[in-house]
C-alpha cells in the first residue's frame, strides 16, 4: 500500500484519456467487448506493469504516480484481463503497449462529453462495490461454542458437497463455461435454522454487493424462487457465464469461476491468483452479509472441479520465463474439496480476512506441492495484493 498521501489510483485525466483513445472497445485483438453499456461499465483498468510487486509484469523502477499513469494503464474486457495477468510470459510489457497503440490507432473518436461522463463512471468502479460499506462494520454476535462452530462447519461440508456436485455436472444456478471452476459457499450460522433469512429483501436489492469473480459489479442480475443470481455476461444471464453469484434465500452465498486455467495448452492454474480470488470475494460477501444483520460466524469452503493434469504454479509467471521452468504441482484428480474454515468476526480489510481463513488456504497450497501458504510473512499478515 502506498505511504500515507500517495497516490493509490489512476487520475480522472489519465482515465479520460484512455477512454478517449479505446473507442468504447477492449482492446485486445478481435474483442468487440464494449467498455461501458449506457451506465453499466463492462471493461476494466489495467495495469500493464503491476500496481504491487507480488503482481505480474512488475517493474520496481517505476515509481508509484508511473504506475497509475496513462502509459501503463490499458482498458480490457474482464476475461481479457484475466488472461494476460494469467499468462505474463505471452503477454509481456512490450507486448501489450504494442496492443494497446494498435488499439488506438484504429480506434474511433469519442466526444468529450461522452469521455467526461465515463470516465467519471470507470473512476467511481475502480473504487469497488464494497466502498460503498463503511470500513469497519460492527454487528453483535454471541461468541461461538465448540458445538455451534462444528454444526457450522458439518452444515457449511455439507451443502458445499451438494451444490459442488451440481456445478460440476454444470447443473447450477446457470450454465457455466466449462474448463477449470472455482466453486466458493459462505455460510452463515443463521441459515442453519431457517431456509428464509429476514435480510433477504434488502440484500436482493442490492446486487453490486454481490459481484461475479474477477468482476466490480454485476453485468446483469435477477430475484427468482431460490434467491438473487449476478452474472458477468453482458448479454445477461440466459447465456453461459464466466462467473456468476447465487445468494440464497437463507443467506448462504454461492460463486463460481469458470475458465481459470490458462496458457496454451489451457493446463496452468496460479497458486496467488486461486487464493487471491477466495480471499478477496469472500472477504467481500461476508461484508455485505454483516451490513444486512446477518451476523457471524460464517463457513467457508472452496473446491476446484474438472483440473486433472492440470499444473498448479507456486507464483506468477516473471517476464521472460516459461511456466515448464516455474515451482509447480501437478493435480492428480478431477476434484479437489478443500477444509472448511471459519470467519468468526467480520473482517476489516482482506489480510484479516485471509488470516481467518489460513488453513483453508493452507490446504489449497498443499496442493500444488507446497507445506503452507507462502504469502503470509512471518506476523501471519497477507502480503499479496488482491
Amino acid at each position: 500500500m502506498p505511504p500515507r498521501g500517495e497516490q493509490s489510483a489512476p487520475t480522472q485525466n489519465a482515465v479520460k484519456r484512455l477512454f478517449a483513445k479505446s473507442g468504447n472497445r477492449c482492446a485486445f485483438p478481435g474483442c468487440p467487448q464494449e467498455i461501458v453499456q449506457g451506465e453499466t461499465i463492462i471493461g476494466q483498468i489495467c495495469h500493464i506493469s503491476a500496481q504491487s510487486p507480488s503482481g505480474p509484469r512488475y517493474d520496481p523502477q517505476q515509481s508509484v504516480a508511473e504506475r497509475h499513469d496513462f502509459a501503463n494503464l490499458i482498458l480490457l474486457c474482464a476475461n481479457h484481463h484475466l488472461l494476460i495477468d494469467g499468462e505474463p510470459d505471452t503477454y509481456t510489457v512490450a507486448a501489450l503497449v504494442e496492443i494497446k497503440v494498435a488499439h488506438e490507432q484504429r480506434s474511433t473518436q469519442i466526444t468529450d462529453a461522452e469521455t467526461e461522463r465515463v470516465s467519471e463512471l470507470l473512476v467511481r468502479a475502480e473504487e469497488g462495490s464494497a466502498a460503498a460499506l463503511p470500513a469497519k462494520l460492527s454487528i453483535a454476535s454471541p461468541a461461538a461454542t465448540a458445538d455451534t462452530k462444528r454444526s457450522l462447519l458439518a452444515a457449511t461440508k455439507a451443502l458445499h458437497a451438494e451444490r459442488t456436485a451440481l456445478v460440476s455436472a454444470n447443473n447450477g444456478s446457470v450454465k457455466h463455461l466449462g474448463g477449470a471452476v472455482l466453486i466458493l459457499h459462505i455460510h452463515p450460522l443463521s441459515a442453519i435454522e431457517s431456509t428464509l433469512s429476514v435480510s433477504f429483501d434488502q440484500l436482493s436489492g442490492n446486487p453490486d454487493l454481490f459481484p461475479p469473480i474477477a468482476d466490480r459489479r454485476p453485468r446483469d442480475h435477477l430475484v427468482d424462487f431460490d434467491g438473487l443470481l449476478t452474472g458477468s455476461n453482458a448479454e445477461g444471464l440466459r447465456k453461459d457465464q464466466r462467473a456468476y453469484v447465487r445468494l440464497f434465500r437463507s443467506g448462504v452465498v454461492e460463486s463460481v469461476v469458470s475458465s481459470v486455467n490458462r496458457g496454451q495448452s489451457d493446463d496452468i492454474l496460479a497458486l496467488p491468483n486461486i487464493q487471491a480470488m477466495i480471499i478477496k470475494y469472500a472477504f467481500l460477501y461476508t461484508r455485505a452479509l454483516a451490513s444486512a444483520a446477518i451476523a457471524p460466524p460464517y463457513g467457508v469452503s472452496c473446491s476446484l472441479v474438472d483440473v486433472q493434469n492440470m499444473r498448479l504454479l507456486h507464483d506468477f509467471i516473471p517476464n521472460n520465463a516459461l511456466s515448464e521452468d516455474m515451482p509447480q504441482g501437478r493435480l492428480g484428480q478431477d476434484r479437489y474439496d478443500f477444509v472448511e474454515a471459519i470467519i468468526e468476526t467480520v473482517p476489516d480489510n482482506v489480510s484479516q480476512c485471509a488470516q481467518r481463513i489460513k488453513g483453508l488456504l493452507n490446504h489449497v497450497a498443499n496442493a500444488a506441492g507446497l507445506q503452507t501458504s507462502p504469502y503470509f510473512d512471518a506476523q501471519g499478515n497477507y502480503e499479496l495484493t488482491t
